[in-house]
Formats: C-alpha cells, sequence, structure tokens
C-alpha cells in the first residue's frame, strides 16, 4: 500500500535545495542591480564637442540634436570686461555661475552652461557674451542617458600661476550617482588632459574635456599647455538618478 521513499530522500532534498539556490540567485541579482543602480544608467556622448569661433555670439553647427537630450554649452573669451549671458537653440539653457573662471592677468574667461531637456532637431545653438568682444571660442556636446532623469550638481572654478601643467577645479559629489564632469580651460595652447578625459584641445587658446559614467571624483586631472602662461579653469558636474 505504502511505497517506500527513503531511497529517494537524497534526490527529494537536493532538488529542494537547487529551486532554493535558484529563488536566491534571483534575489541576489536583484539586489545587485539595485546597490548598482549607477552601473547602468549610463551617458552616452552623442556628439561633440562641435567648435566654433565667434565674438558677442558663437554658434555651433551641430547634427539635429535628439528630445531630451542633454546639452553642454562651453565658452572661452578674450575679454573678462564681458560675461557669458545665455544660450540659445534647443531649448532652455542654464548658465553654470560657479564654472565662470576669469583671468584677470590675460583679461580672459570661461564659463559653461547646461540644458537637462533638449528640444529635437536643433542645428544651431548660439553662445551669446555681454559686452565688447574682440574674440570667442565655444564648443557643444550631446549626450543621451538612461538614468530616470538629470540633475545639475555644482560647478567651481580656479585660476593657476603660470603654468604648462595647470590645476583643475576641485569638484565635491553630493550622491554616489553615475556622474559626468566637463572641464573647459584658456591659457595659451591647451594641448591634452589627462586622467581619461576625453576633449577638444585643436583651438588656439581653448581647452574643453568630458568625462563619463563617473561615481567618484578619483585623481584630479591636470591641462597641458603648450606656454607656460596664467591658465584659467572651469568646470561642473551633473548626474543622473
Amino acid at each position: 500500500m505504502f511505497k517506500d521513499i527513503s531511497m529517494k530522500k537524497p534526490q527529494v532534498i537536493i532538488a529542494i535545495l537547487i529551486g532554493f539556490a535558484a529563488h536566491l540567485r534571483r534575489v541576489l541579482v536583484t539586489f545587485m542591480l539595485l546597490c548598482c543602480y549607477p552601473c547602468w544608467a549610463q551617458f552616452t556622448a552623442i556628439q561633440g564637442w562641435v567648435k566654433a569661433s565667434g565674438a558677442n555670439t558663437c554658434t555651433t553647427n551641430v547634427a539635429p540634436t535628439g528630445a531630451g537630450h542633454v546639452g553642454i554649452f562651453c565658452t572661452t573669451n578674450f575679454s573678462d570686461n564681458n560675461f557669458f549671458s545665455s544660450v540659445s537653440g534647443g531649448g532652455s539653457w542654464t548658465v553654470a555661475s560657479g564654472s565662470l573662471a576669469d583671468d584677470t592677468t590675460r583679461h580672459e574667461f570661461t564659463e559653461c552652461a547646461y540644458n537637462l531637456n533638449m528640444s529635437a532637431n536643433a542645428t544651431t545653438i548660439t553662445g551669446n557674451v555681454t559686452g565688447n568682444a574682440s574674440s570667442s571660442e565655444c564648443a557643444f556636446l550631446e549626450l543621451s542617458y538612461t538614468a530616470n532623469s538629470v540633475a545639475f550638481d555644482n560647478a567651481s572654478h580656479i585660476m593657476d600661476a603660470a603654468c604648462t601643467s595647470c590645476a583643475t577645479p576641485t569638484m565635491t559629489l553630493s550622491s554616489n550617482n553615475n556622474y559626468v564632469f566637463i572641464q573647459s580651460g584658456i591659457g595659451d595652447e591647451p594641448t591634452a588632459m589627462d586622467q581619461g578625459y576625453i576633449g577638444a584641445f585643436d583651438n588656439n587658446a581653448s581647452g574643453f574635456a568630458y568625462k563619463l559614467n563617473q561615481s567618484s571624483v578619483g585623481t584630479p586631472p591636470h591641462w597641458s599647455q603648450y606656454y607656460k602662461v596664467t591658465f584659467a579653469g572651469g568646470a561642473m558636474w551633473i548626474y543622473g538618478r
């Protein structure tokens, strides 16, 4: 009437353990993904840096922008009596005033702006400088992202003495989310930035650089420039959330 299952007990126990292990594995994977949200909330460069030169206005001619993308626009200007007032094209922009680095020795400055929700199909992005600018250089960067949204964190600036290896601004992050670091600088022929930054350095006096998908500041980067003169550097950082 009754079957002897004693010989099958090991198989039953193993089956139970395998089932439990599979469930536990799913729980652990879910937990790891939740803890590592910044790992998949990635930024991707769509276009940039797109560079241009001008005077009171500096216009970059860009490929049609994507709706909802992040826009970065940085300018350098060869007069510290002027100021970076606005950006037009692709929606609403905010000038990050903390990124203003003003070299009162060489009478020039650099500053950046951001747009966290670009409109579609913009083909020109223009930086506007108030004052009597003799010359300016600018660059545009477009980013897509997989986070739910993007937020501006902060900005800073630095003025370095005559240098060929020039310091960058101090950055302090407010979270451990996934970050984009933006650097702009003006001196005399900046040629590179270390620590894995991607940049545009072939303008006469300007440098623009970015680094994607960072959760900590790490080793502060340095600018390299050909001539030993004073150097003004600005920075700002945004993050996905």
